[in-house]
């Protein structure tokens, strides 16, 4: 069975099987947006509703992930811009609680620190290449930049990991030593 046929024709379940893939990268690209549990879930059930709605204009199954992930950084930079806005929203959210929710979803490793030390646009770029495995032709449709701009922006990442990694490791090896 094809599911995105299935789903295009109204099958919530085949949608479903769709969908559980797609919500975990949803999910980690979300937390690249905001810290608090509420705005990543609220972020991603956007995303997933309006995939469901939109389904009929997805061609192939390789576009599914291209588009929820658009979907998603549109709202995440819609709502972060309106949220540096508020105050209502910075008061209540900037707690200790969050942050320490937070703090708890990062994995403390070198690499991490690195990814999230980066500016957000590299950031977004290094976790959808990266993390996601998607390629510089469809993050650059998702993120609208020019392909030579995003492979730039990998190459930089890239090589800076390696040295960090290798710099880890060398630290690691003269600790044992």
């Amino acid at each position: 069975m094809d599911l995105l046929k299935e789903a295009k024709r109204g099958n919530k379940k085949a949608f479903q099987e769709i969908a559980i893939p797609i919500e975990i990268k949803l999910y980690k690209t979300a937390r690249l947006y905001f810290k608090q549990e509420p705005e990543v879930l609220k972020a991603v059930k956007f995303s997933l509703n309006k995939l469901y709605k939109e389904i009929k204009s997805i061609k192939t199954e390789e576009d599914i992930i291209v588009y929820a992930l658009a979907i998603l950084i549109k709202y995440s930079n819609q709502k972060v811009s309106e949220y540096s806005r508020s105050k209502t929203w910075n008061k209540k959210y900037n707690t200790e609680k969050y942050k320490l929710e937070y703090d708890l979803y990062r994995v403390d490793s070198t690499l991490e620190q690195y990814i999230t030390s980066m500016r957000p646009e590299h950031r977004l770029i290094s976790t959808l290449y990266f993390y996601d495995g998607l390629s510089i032709k469809n993050i650059s449709k998702i993120i609208r930049k020019n392909e030579k701009n995003v492979e730039r922006i990998v190459d930089l990442a890239r090589e800076e990991m390696v040295e960090l990694i290798i710099n880890e490791g060398v630290k690691k090896y003269n600790d044992y030593v």
